[in-house]
């Protein structure tokens, strides 16, 4: 037990007398200096425990307050917060300046986080907020004041703090773009606010496709951007102010050319609403119409004349264009009405051409040298080759391949080269061979000729293409494009069934050929009498199911009400085999002409609807 200094006097007193007692002659100092040694030894210790423990005392009685100051300053400072995004909310600007004064920006009070947000000069809350609200005033004070919004990461962002929480993550995506998608804030920050409304919406539709939950929420954003865009058009007071908008290009601010820069934008960003406005379409039917001034006006047979004149006079214009093309009677051909009827007068004699090419046997075909319509034709067909390569070329390619006629001209012009090359390398070959043609190189013939029948049918229906030009048949064609997604979508649906009842039939078929317990070497009665050089599709025409790509195309053939019940009598009549198979064969039937045909009409009504 510890002493007091009293009780270590005594004890040291005590020692000393009993010491003494005990040890008379003993050498030891004098008891009275002992005792003042401890005494002063006792009160130094006293005083020394006494100053620490006052220091102690001390520091942890400062530590305290300047932890209740700093949570006193923190609430005042989240409150601070709070009022001031309740002020922007509320569109108070008075206040707004009044609150943003008040706080010690040279303090760390913006570097907390309230409301889901960082409080720094890149994200600021309250201007957030502001630019979702479309507040002006706000706007403009807090973008004077220097504060910005990034934009946020994208969604395969592999940062860090994009994997911590992906639901905030994915709100706070959303939140930003709705702040810098609102129309207020594009137009404050950004020098052409028409170009960045159109990147905007695309933005949006993408993240519209890419997060399915929030789908809603981005075509709102995308719809606000687009109609952004046609407001600002709606602007316009003049002709000046709109050929300045529609020209307008940042490569060539300064220019005075009507290259109609920002509409090809819209082209290529499918901004619908944008081009089909009045002052768009305005200024290009002044530019298509520019070199015939009565196009408008005059009636049908002015019209005709004009195309008929133009279409005589083409062969003559061709040529003074490549031998002067810079004489103003050359330079006509550039005007884009003459540009089109040009085109389509080429294009109509190169169908004529194909036409009559298909009413008599090809030179080339034989081996022969290739007659006049011959080269005529493949010379038309590298014609349009380097046609396609310098739209290729100034399209770019994923402009060029988003367009479904590009895939439809590639697709003739590849099949018409692809047979007259293919003609021409087997005449080669069988020029150096004894046998001349033999099978396999008749083979080789028969493909080219199925490759250039069908680059005849892409031909012709390339005029659909001309439905562009009537306001009566132009719907037709969206109709039709709109008819080709259904179609591909009905098929996918539509080869499920198909391949499930064929892998079904075929497995009946193979049933009643190896029944258990019997022979079934002879054919099946009443099955008709196949000849060993009938073909896979001669098999098909009969009904045949036995293989398994026979069994595909009688049903398929079955579909369309060309493969009669008679087809059934391959199965063996003495068992169930022959019941089973009937049945398939009937639901099949049921369900491809009465279900999938009129889910078919039902998907290509709706679409119709869609586009009226």
């Amino acid at each position: 037990m510890d002493k007091g200094p009293v009780e270590n006097i005594a004890y040291h007193k005590d020692t000393a007398g009993n010491g003494a007692s005990r040890n008379p002659d003993a050498n030891t100092p004098n008891s009275s200096d002992i005792t003042a040694g401890a005494l002063a030894t006792s009160l130094q210790n006293e005083k020394s425990q006494n100053g620490n423990k006052m220091l102690s005392d001390g520091r942890q009685q400062e530590f305290l307050l300047k932890e209740e100051h700093d949570s006193l300053t923190r609430y005042h400072d989240d409150k601070i917060k709070e009022h001031l995004l309740n002020a922007v909310r509320r569109g108070s600007y008075e206040v707004v300046v009044t609150l943003f004064e008040s706080l010690d920006l040279g303090t760390e009070l913006l570097s907390g986080e309230h409301g889901g947000y960082n409080w720094t000069q890149g994200n600021f809350p309250p201007l957030i907020v502001a630019a979702q609200l479309g507040q002006y005033d706000i706007i403009k004070f807090f973008l004077s004041k220097g504060y910005r919004i990034e934009p946020p990461h994208e969604i395969q962002c592999a940062c860090e703090n994009c994997h911590i929480d992906y639901l905030r993550t994915s709100q706070e995506r959303l939140s930003l773009y709705k702040a810098l998608g609102n129309p207020i804030w594009i137009t404050l920050t950004t020098d052409d606010p028409i170009l960045t409304a159109f990147t905007m919406s695309t933005k949006m539709k993408n993240l519209a496709n890419q997060e399915d939950e929030f789908e809603n929420e981005y075509l709102d954003l995308y719809k606000s951007c687009k109609q952004l865009a046609v407001g600002l058009l709606s602007e316009c007071y003049d002709s000046k102010e709109q050929e300045t908008i529609l020209n307008y290009s940042h490569e060539q601010a300064n220019s005075g050319d009507k290259r109609l820069d920002l509409l090809k934008a819209a082209i290529s960003m499918e901004q619908k609403e944008f081009v089909a406005h009045t002052f768009s379409q305005h200024l290009l039917m002044s530019l298509i119409y520019k070199c015939a001034k009565g196009w408008r006006t005059n009636n049908v047979s002015y019209k005709i004349l004009f195309v008929t004149s133009r279409v005589v006079m083409f062969p003559f214009m061709a040529v003074a264009y490549i031998i002067f093309p810079c004489w103003s009677f050359s330079c006509t051909m550039k005007e884009p009405l003459i540009k089109f009827i040009n085109h389509t007068t080429a294009f109509v004699a190169f169908l004529m051409l194909l036409a009559i090419s298909s009413t008599q046997p090809l030179k080339i075909r034989g081996g022969s040298t290739p007659s006049g319509l011959e080269f005529l034709i493949i010379f038309y067909v590298l014609g349009l080759m380097w046609s396609e390569c310098k739209q290729l070329w100034s399209e770019g390619l994923l402009r060029y391949l988003s367009s479904g006629w590009n895939w439809m001209d590639l697709s003739m012009l590849l099949m018409l080269c692809s047979a007259f090359l293919i003609w021409a390398t087997t005449a080669i070959i069988a020029s150096f061979s004894a046998t001349n043609y033999n099978s396999s190189l008749q083979m080789t013939v028969s493909v080219a000729d199925g490759l250039y029948a069908t680059g005849i049918v892409m031909s012709f229906f390339r005029l659909i293409y001309l439905c562009q030009i009537s306001r009566y048949l132009g719907l037709l064609q969206l109709c039709l494009s709109r008819m080709v997604r259904v179609i591909m979508q009905f098929a996918f649906i539509s080869c499920v069934v198909l391949w499930s009842f064929s892998i079904g039939m075929h497995m009946l078929y193979n049933s009643s050929k190896h029944f258990p317990g019997k022979n079934r070497t002879a054919p099946v009665e009443h099955e008709p009498t196949r000849r060993e050089d009938d073909g896979f599709l001669e098999l098909s025409w009969h009904g045949d199911y036995k293989g398994l790509m026979n069994s595909v195309v009688t049903m398929s053939w079955a579909s369309f009400n060309m493969i009669e019940l008679t087809s059934l009598t391959v199965f063996d009549n003495t068992n169930m085999i022959q019941f089973w198979s009937a049945a398939l064969f009937t639901v099949y039937h049921a369900s491809t002409m009465i279900v999938l045909l009129n889910m078919l009409i039902a998907m290509m009504a709706n679409s119709y609807q869609q586009i009226e």
